[in-house]
């Protein structure tokens, strides 16, 4: 039984070293929104490596060894004044968070701006989004940005199976 604690001790401080990966795109825009062209689209797209990568490669959702755990999406806006404002949105925390939805609507530019995010970043890496001038005096979108982080797994779902197993087995035996 001291083996079977030692080991469970063991494997939770080899699990407890993982690292925390970042992922991110930046979309450079300049696009002015205004009643005449009142909105922009774009894409982020993590799975593709464009230089900021953690490992050499964009987020694969197929990899095994880690998973999405939190993202923000930024926009970078410019009135006519010069006056420069930045909204960020939290898409949440654990792949549920991760699917499009409404990301707000704020006043911060002299006017109302919609942002609206769609996709599934967790499923394929990449989050379409559409920012939407609603009302006052135009602006223009200079950047688009999100910023995602993935969790690896660490080993952590097999130790958890390995001690569940060795658990039976030990209660198995106090049985005969």
């Amino acid at each position: 039984m001291k083996k079977l604690l030692l080991g469970l001790a063991l494997a939770g401080v080899a699990s407890a070293n993982a690292t925390v990966l970042t992922f991110s795109d930046k979309d450079v825009i300049f696009a002015d929104l205004n009643s005449g062209t009142p909105s922009y689209s774009g894409t982020f797209e993590i799975d593709v490596y464009d230089g900021d990568g953690p490992d050499g490669s964009g987020y694969n959702p197929l990899a095994p060894n880690y998973s999405l755990y939190s993202a923000t999406v930024g926009f970078n806006f410019t009135t006519g004044a010069n006056q420069s404002y930045d909204l960020e949105f939290e898409l949440g925390d654990g792949p549920e968070g991760f699917s499009g939805s409404a990301l707000g609507t704020t006043f911060a530019v002299g006017g109302a701006v919609g942002a609206i995010a769609f996709g599934d970043l967790a499923a394929d890496g990449q989050l379409g989004y559409t920012v939407t001038w609603l009302s006052g005096p135009g602006f223009t979108l200079d950047t688009a940005s999100l910023v995602a982080t993935a969790v690896p797994d660490g080993g952590s779902t097999v130790m958890l199976l390995g001690s569940t197993l060795m658990g039976m087995a030990a209660l198995a035996r106090r049985k005969k």
